[in-house]
Formats: structure tokens, sequence, C-alpha cells
């Protein structure tokens, strides 16, 4: 089912007024099939799913650290001007350590977040 909702505006006691935030779809998962798939057209297919979702009016995407081109690739997701003009909200982190976050510095500097590998490491460890 297709979601089309954008901003919900809740009136508490007709006084207050507040925005509410729909909750991102994560798409981590297609994408992730995507790019563990031996094609060519890799970009073609992420484009191509893309645009299933376009109506969403947020996404959001986690990804384990690949390589530069990705993390590229990661970061001109959410700064996609075509979906900011339509008011899609997209957000993006990458788990990576801090050998990888320091090679592709700029891509977290822009809004990408960083979730470091060797925390998330030493958490799942202790538990």
């Amino acid at each position: 089912m297709e979601r089309v909702e954008r901003l919900v505006i809740i009136a508490d006691n007709m006084s207050e007024v507040k925005e509410v935030q729909p909750e991102p779809r994560d798409i981590s998962s297609e994408i992730m099939a995507i790019l563990e798939e031996d094609s060519d057209y890799k970009i073609y297919d992420i484009g191509k799913f893309l645009e299933t979702v376009k109506a969403e009016p947020a996404l959001s995407l986690s990804l384990k650290y690949k390589d530069l081109s990705t993390a590229q690739w990661v970061k001109s997701f959410v700064e996609n001007p075509e979906a900011k003009s339509k008011g899609q909200k997209r957000t993006a982190a990458i788990i990576a350590t801090a050998d990888q976050m320091n090679e592709a510095g700029n891509i977290f500097a822009s809004g990408v977040k960083w979730i470091d590998a060797d925390k998330l490491e030493e958490t799942e460890e202790s538990s």
C-alpha cells in the first residue's frame, strides 16, 4: 500500500499546533540487495527502485561501508535536489571504522551519519 501522507498537523486543545514528521520508510535491505548483485547496472537498478518510492514522504538508509564510491552515492542520495524539491526527507547512516570514516570524511560532514563499527562490535560482543 502506497503511503501518500505528508506532514501531519496535530492540534492540542486547539491552542497549540505542532508538526509531526512521518516515520521514514527504511530502504536499507532493498538497496543492499541491489549492491550485492553481480551486475554492471547497479546504479540504474537503484534509480529504478527509487522511482518506486518517490511518493514516500521520508526515506532512511543504513549501510555498512563498502568503498568510497558507495559512500559518495549515499551522500548524493541524502542531498538529492529533486527529492528535496518534492518535500521528500532523506536520512542515511554508514557503519564504518574510524579509518574508513577518515577516508570518506567529507561524506560524513555533509549530513550522512557515522556509526562507529568498532563500538558497534564491542556492544554486540558484550551482549
